[in-house]
């Protein structure tokens, strides 16, 4: 009984313990665009899983740069609209990401979920 309560403890420790991660896919909720991220070379990547737009192109990258930062991750986002590369901030609560995108002295609040 001693031994399983040890394992027990050590198992909540460590699980209360692990950074939360992005990795994995997620869905914009716009036009059912799911993006997959991934780590390449250190650093957290976006691209474009599937999506309902019949714009969107499949495999473009969306996310560059990514990397953490407390308990944010900071990097780039592509503006489909602008076309530009702008700031992003991302946090995370498991079963979604709020994204605050930064344009000048104008920045946006997104909301994607976890797939």
């Amino acid at each position: 009984m001693k031994i399983l309560i040890i394992v027990l403890s050590i198992f909540s420790i460590f699980q209360n313990s692990s950074d939360k991660t992005i990795v994995g896919t997620w869905n914009t909720l716009e036009d059912n665009t799911k993006i997959q991220i991934v780590e390449e070379k250190g650093v957290l990547i976006g691209k474009i899983k599937s999506s309902d737009n019949p714009n969107a192109q499949v495999g473009k990258l969306i996310l560059k740069n990514l990397v953490k930062s407390g308990n944010t991750w900071t990097g780039k986002i592509f503006a489909v609209k602008r076309k530009a590369w702008l700031d992003v901030e991302i946090s995370s609560d498991n079963n979604s990401l709020n994204l605050k995108i930064q344009y000048g002295i104008v920045h946006k609040n997104l909301i994607w979920k976890r797939i």
